[in-house]
């Protein structure tokens, strides 16, 4: 019987979450341009601003939750000069969650993708 309730409360937990999630993205739309970058139909983000002949690529390691704020405080100097580009990887910020591998190739292949489709 306990392990009914706690499958009962995983369950239900789960599909707020998943509720909540799609809720959000119609309330706070993506700052940047939302790009597929495979066969599945999975979206990169990436935010763009400045201009300049030179553009910077930031991309964060792991665990930042949002790379476009947590990077804003030094893009926001650089964009005077220079063109800014935050690419939010797979799982990241407004960027899809990915099923495909999480190897190196693999990321670069999508970042890549982003950058060339969001211009």
């Amino acid at each position: 019987m306990l392990i009914v309730v706690a499958a009962f409360i995983v369950e239900s937990s789960y599909v707020e979450h998943k509720e909540l999630i799609e809720q959000e993205k119609e309330e706070y739309p993506a700052p940047g341009t939302l790009v597929d970058i495979n066969d599945d139909g999975d979206k990169l983000h990436v935010y763009g601003k400045g201009e300049g002949d030179t553009t910077l690529v930031f991309m964060s390691g792991l665990g930042t939750s949002s790379p476009v704020y947590g990077f804003k405080v030094l893009y926001n100097k650089l964009s005077n000069d220079y063109r800014i580009a935050v690419v939010e990887r797979a799982g990241y910020g407004w960027s899809d969650i990915s099923s495909s591998p999480r190897d190196i190739d693999t990321v670069l292949e999508e970042t890549r993708a982003a950058l060339e489709l969001s211009g």
